[in-house]
């Protein structure tokens, strides 16, 4: 870690331990966009849906899962074999109706053809990040080669939109890169609710802790972080206050903590009814520790 954390993250481990055994539960599985991931069995399957999940996982919870949702329709049973078999050029019609906000159908259809690319030529996205890993052993150079492999792997006739763009998740200045950083929490860490399908790819203390600005927020209530932008390096203080707790998985509070935000447990104000039975609530600056 090069980050130092802003507070002793020792002092907020039970706390931090009541909330996981409060929210870290597949109870909670349909509040989160790995509930699509769970839909499926085999390996090959996951790990497309992982990455097609997180790329969208950015709005309203239920737009969110809208469009996931509308995608795996046309995606069907089978995501591996239907990306093993794409054809950009033939895909226009089947992706028009699909989007996401500012993505179009048509980003979609050349982002699933870069997927395919990386597939032909790794043979898995499991494989593209135990080879990155091997090269340098940091986990943003490693979402990075993961990022410029896809977009190696776009189509040459393939637009390059906004929509695109985001998609690919390029490594921009100071970027938290939350969507590829949670995917790969779901992918690497095994428990109840992540898969753990790259564990021997790289190792969970690697991981960093997917920042929105939502549970930026909450990390800034509990002291383990007092920076302003979310970024990248409040990402790593984050993640670090978080290794003095569990040095070998320390983003495993991220589920939980996430929960607060989107099932809209932690308002921006005290509010008793929801305050009071906070978990952190003794060490949180907004309501009361």
């Amino acid at each position: 870690m090069t980050a130092q954390p802003t507070t002793d993250a020792k002092d907020l481990a039970p706390f931090l331990e009541a909330l996981l055994a409060r929210y870290h539960r597949r109870d909670f599985l349909s509040s989160d966009p790995i509930q699509f991931v769970h839909r499926f069995n085999t390996p090959a399957d996951q790990e497309v849906v992982g990455l097609l999940s997180a790329m969208l996982a950015f709005g309203n919870v239920r737009s969110v899962g809208a469009s996931i949702d509308a995608l795996l329709t046309v995606v069907g049973e089978n995501p591996a074999r239907y990306i093993a078999g794409f054809d950009h050029a033939r895909a226009a019609r089947e992706f028009a109706t699909l989007g996401h906000r500012w993505i179009r159908g048509a980003d979609l259809a050349a982002y699933l053809a870069a997927v395919r690319g990386v597939l032909d030529t790794h043979g898995s996205l499991r494989e593209l990040v135990a080879t990155s890993w091997q090269s340098s052993e940091d986990f943003w150079q490693v979402s990075a080669a993961f990022s410029s492999a896809l977009e190696n792997a776009l189509p040459k006739t393939a637009a390059r939109t906004r929509g695109l763009s985001f998609l690919l998740s390029p490594p921009t200045p100071g970027s938290a890169r939350k969507r590829l950083a949670m995917y790969f929490r779901w992918m690497v860490r095994s428990d109840e609710i992540d898969l753990g399908l790259w564990k021997d790819a790289m190792p969970a203390s690697a991981l960093r802790i997917p920042l929105d600005t939502h549970l930026s927020r909450i990390c800034r209530y509990i002291g383990l972080s007092q920076r302003k932008s979310v970024d990248w390096k409040m990402a790593d203080e984050v993640t670090a206050a978080l290794s003095l707790i569990d040095p070998q998985d320390p983003v495993r509070f991220d589920f939980a903590l996430a929960r607060l935000g989107i099932l809209r447990d932690c308002p921006h104000k005290v509010v008793e009814e929801k305050c009071a039975p906070c978990p952190i609530r003794p060490v949180c600056r907004l309501g009361g520790g």
